[in-house]
């Protein structure tokens, strides 16, 4: 059964407001004042980090750039820790550390003793991420607390604290985290942060399931769940209830547990979240299995595949053909089984290859590397027996060569790399073109025809159909929820609802596929060849032409214009 450990976090994700970004966006613009601009870059890319870390990079490079023209220490290192931040979340962790450093050198020299303590905290959190690190976590959360502690800042010593936790949980000392907790708790009551209380509710709820303490872990989970209900935290609502179905799981409660987990699947659904919602139904699979209810196992696995084949979610393809081989195997269907089975070790050996050229890769430029660093120290030691002229032309053969090597081996991965791709590209054309013989109409989402004995859904659903494939309303440009509705004679609420019971999608996705599959056949027919992809797409009711390649993407797993050469070439 997969969990969610969200919540053993070095910081708390927030969850911010487009209308922050939109005002600080907007003030930006209208400020000629250099050092507002640079506090406002930075304080711009820091809302932007958890949402586009890219965007948000190229913001703080542009506060150090004028931060350095300006002489400004303040902008300067604020804008490092933004770097260090979003390098973090992308996995860079000797960027993030290189950034942070930087950072810290600063808050050192202007003697800013808050921002120091605060920078340290993120040194061990960036230790703390890279998974080996954990002493060295450690240590620099400490001294974050002494600075914190001698600075009055309650808000950087909590977090420490919480932190602190995380590292001795990950060292197994449960002691010493759940106590490093209690002080962490204590300190947010104090400051009355009842926010951030989830996430240590969360954690002293995962050190008692590992120690075995399950009815303690149950009571933290709750307590974290009400205030994430109250909250209306959707991320936090899921992950704790997969947490608690775990629990419940192991003490055969099957009837909470399911529970938990279909609680989980709605606030998944809810905000979107497509591997969430492939590894609930997966829970609900195993769980079935574990009930000896096979058939209905089968159902959510089904759901579960459907999810992953559609998010293109290696690792959840995995899990579902795994179950389904079990499922089959347990209910005496061989012949499924084995098919499964087989389509599991093909998956399996995909991505196994797919790292294994990843590590190729990487073990043969540090070979070369290592290799090129050998033969300069080589020339290094003959310079001591050389002439002067002897040694430059010994340097500059070595070099060369090593320079060629790298050139040539970084060409070949580059070159199979592009060539697998291209081929894996071409298949997609292959198989959309195949879907669309199949497809009847443009209903070929709706897999649930007839679906509900409520004749009011039914005939609510019966009109939406007859909208999308006679009238083609997804052509509407800007179609809302609201004008749709109407339309039908219902509420958003209950449209919402129908949309994504049937469709198991919500409204803007379930117009943009519509919207997808018409582009779709209109890139192949011959009466379209003249029009561009943008004008296809503002046929269709696309009014930005990146949603469309987005949206197009996420549907087919191609872009439109490669879509587009390669089917028509199938065609012809």
């Amino acid at each position: 059964m997969r969990m969610f450990l969200i919540l053993i976090l070095f910081f708390s994700t927030i969850v911010h407001t487009q209308s922050l970004t939109d005002s600080l966006e907007t003030e930006l613009n209208k400020t000629t004042d250099v050092f507002i601009r640079i506090n406002l870059l930075n304080e711009l890319s820091y809302e932007l980090i958890w949402q586009d870390a890219d965007s948000a990079k190229q913001l703080s490079q542009s506060a150090v750039k004028l931060s350095t023209e300006n002489n400004y220490d303040k902008g300067l290192a604020s804008a490092y820790r933004n770097l260090s931040l979003a390098d973090k979340i992308e996995g860079n962790f000797p960027a993030a550390i290189a950034g942070i450093n930087k950072s810290i050198s600063i808050f050192e020299r202007v003697n800013d003793t808050i921002k120091l303590a605060q920078s340290y905290k993120d040194l061990g959190d960036i230790y703390h991420s890279q998974g080996d690190n954990e002493q060295t976590s450690v240590e620099y959360l400490l001294k974050a607390i002494r600075l914190s502690e001698t600075a009055g800042a309650d808000k950087i010593t909590a977090a420490c604290y919480n932190n602190l936790a995380l590292a001795y949980r990950k060292l197994e000392d449960y002691g010493k985290a759940a106590s490093f907790l209690v002080l962490s708790i204590e300190l947010k009551k104090k400051l009355g942060n009842i926010k951030s209380l989830v996430y240590s509710y969360v954690n002293m709820g995962i050190i008692y399931a590992h120690s075995s303490h399950p009815d303690k872990a149950i009571e933290f989970y709750n307590k974290a769940l009400q205030i994430a209900e109250d909250f209306d935290n959707k991320v936090h609502i899921a992950a704790i209830n997969n947490n608690l179905s775990l629990i419940y799981k192991e003490r055969k409660e099957f009837g909470k547990a399911k529970q938990s987990i279909l609680a989980a699947l709605r606030s998944f659904r809810e905000i979107n979240d497509g591997v969430g919602i492939s590894i609930s139904y997966y829970n609900l699979a195993e769980l079935e299995k574990e009930r000896q209810n096979y058939n209905k196992g089968m159902q959510y696995v089904q759901r579960c595949l459907e999810k992953a084949l559609e998010i293109d979610a290696a690792e959840q393809l995995l899990d579902a053909y795994k179950i389904l081989y079990e499922l089959y195997s347990n209910n005496g269907k061989f012949k499924e089984a084995f098919e499964y089975l087989s389509m599991y070790k093909e998956k399996s050996d995909s991505v196994f290859n797919e790292q294994k050229h990843e590590q190729i890769a990487d073990m043969q430029t540090k070979y070369e590397t290592e290799k090129k660093v050998q033969q300069i120290e080589l020339l290094e030691k003959e310079q001591l027996l050389s002439d002067s002229i002897i040694e430059k032309q010994s340097i500059t053969i070595y070099s060369a060569a090593g320079i060629l090597i790298i050139s040539i081996v970084f060409s070949v991965v580059v070159y199979r790399q592009y060539k697998m791709t291209l081929e894996a590209n071409k298949e997609l054309v292959k198989k959309n073109l195949e879907l669309m013989k199949s497809e009847n109409s443009l209903n070929e989402l709706n897999k649930e025809p007839g679906k509900y004995s409520d004749k009011v859904k039914q005939e609510i659903l019966d009109k939406l159909n007859k909208l999308i494939k006679e009238e083609k309303i997804f052509k509407t440009p800007k179609l809302s929820i609201d004008s749709l509705a109407k339309q039908l004679n219902t509420n958003r609420t209950y449209l919402s609802e129908i949309i994504n019971e049937v469709y198991d999608s919500n409204f803007n996705q379930f117009i943009n596929a519509m919207r997808v599959i018409e582009a779709r056949k209109m890139l192949i027919d011959p009466e379209f060849e003249i029009c561009t992809i943008e004008a296809i797409a503002g046929e269709v009711g696309f009014s930005s032409k990146s949603v469309f390649h987005k949206s197009f993407k996420q549907f087919t797993g191609i872009s439109p214009s490669f879509f587009r050469k390669n089917a028509i070439r199938k065609s012809a």
